[in-house]
């Protein structure tokens, strides 16, 4: 009787240490982009940008229209309140991406076989490689073995990805 209080007791404080673990992986995520909803936020509310949004989510599909519009008014209400489907995809970047980058030596740096001179690993280029994983096998064949120009080039990321 009394070891079941203490397994209870233990399990409560494991729960308590989650929530506390959420709370707090939620506040770091929306204060890691207060810079960002500032900015944005006061140019929403300060120009009439109605054309530029039409133009934008022309020819767009329903979900891309309602994504852009999900994020303009997190933006112009200057408050962003991640989804726990956001969440946790953000902790799973925590714990699988962020958390697997390390420093050999000076100037060379690592995640996952793939080496920068700096450590500057982009979630969207080493993580989601940019996300070739949502194109068609033909896509993908059809595109194998090209040239791709990578015009924003900064330190050959991508060129490691698309090799």
């Amino acid at each position: 009787n009394v070891d079941q209080k203490i397994n209870n007791v233990d399990q409560k404080i494991n729960n308590v240490d989650q929530k506390i673990n959420e709370i707090q992986l939620s506040n770091l995520v929306i204060n890691s982009s207060w810079w960002m909803q500032e900015h944005l936020s006061n140019y929403l509310r300060n120009n009439n940008f109605l054309d530029r949004l039409k133009s934008l989510c022309k020819n767009l599909d329903q979900d891309s229209i309602n994504e852009i519009f999900k994020i303009i008014s997190r933006l112009k209400n200057g408050t962003v309140k991640y989804s726990e489907h956001e969440l946790k995809i953000y902790k799973d970047i925590q714990n699988n991406f962020f958390s697997n980058i390390f420093s050999i030596e000076d100037k060379i740096f690592a995640y996952n076989g793939y080496y920068l001179p700096i450590n500057h690993f982009e979630i969207g280029v080493f993580y989601h490689k940019h996300s070739m994983s949502t194109f068609d096998d033909n896509v993908l064949n059809n595109i194998k073995n090209k040239n791709i120009i990578d015009v924003g080039g900064f330190i050959g990321d991508s060129a490691i990805i698309f090799e």
